[in-house]
């Protein structure tokens, strides 16, 4: 008899995607108006963690939502530092989805006393083009 104690080995199982279907928000509306999935939830995931303030809403956790608006609306916040730190709180803002593997040709400009942006997140789905105003 073998001193030696047997260990179970248990089957490594592969991580897989869970699947995007989720509610399509309607934002002008404030509505749920039916499901999505695909690449057209992962552009709604995109415009609903820019638009949600990190730090704010209690239900979701710090890591969730950017720090854009807060940025934008702060009397210390010049057009320079807005010019280099834009790029990174977007891509801050999505780095917690799994969907999203990268940000790219990212472009802003300052009209009207807001900021119009527009990138490319590259996703599981394909390319998602976003073009918004914060």
């Amino acid at each position: 008899m073998s001193m030696i104690p047997r260990l179970l080995i248990e089957t490594a199982e592969t991580q897989t995607e869970q699947p995007s279907l989720t509610y399509r928000l309607d934002p002008e509306r404030k509505r749920i108006i039916g499901m999505v999935d695909g690449l057209e939830a992962a552009n709604q995931a995109i415009w609903k963690a820019l638009i949600t303030p990190r730090f704010l809403p209690a239900i979701y956790s710090n890591q969730y939502g950017s720090e854009i608006k807060q940025a934008l609306i702060s009397g210390n916040a010049t057009e320079d530092f807005i010019d280099t730190e834009l790029p990174w709180f977007a891509e801050d803002a999505l780095s917690q989805d799994t969907r999203i593997f990268g940000v790219h040709s990212f472009e802003h400009e300052f009209y009207n006393g807001a900021v119009h942006i527009s990138f490319v997140a590259e996703t599981i789905f394909g390319p998602a083009v976003f073009k918004g105003v914060m």
